[in-house]
């Protein structure tokens, strides 16, 4: 799944997984604001990376680890730090 447009395959990426990655980070970290800032870490990382993937379920897949890292992190060292 090579992109033609970067920006539109961001677009596409973000429209097909961000109510899943949103639910999964809200399950773990249990309040919207944190969820929400979880769910856009995940989304920047995508940007910096600028990756491509074989397929939508290699897509979702790395998406979800990368939040589940960024709920980790939350939970190591305090959520609030992470807004600073």
């Amino acid at each position: 799944m090579v992109p033609k447009n970067h920006t539109d395959y961001l677009k596409e990426v973000y429209q097909r997984n961000v109510d899943t990655i949103y639910h999964i980070c809200l399950m773990y970290l249990k309040n919207e604001a944190d969820a929400e800032d979880a769910v856009h870490n995940t989304f920047v990382k995508l940007m910096e990376k600028e990756r491509s993937f074989e397929n939508e379920l290699h897509e979702k897949n790395w998406l979800i680890k990368v939040a589940q890292t960024y709920q980790k992190i939350c939970s190591v060292i305090g959520a609030d730090i992470m807004r600073i």
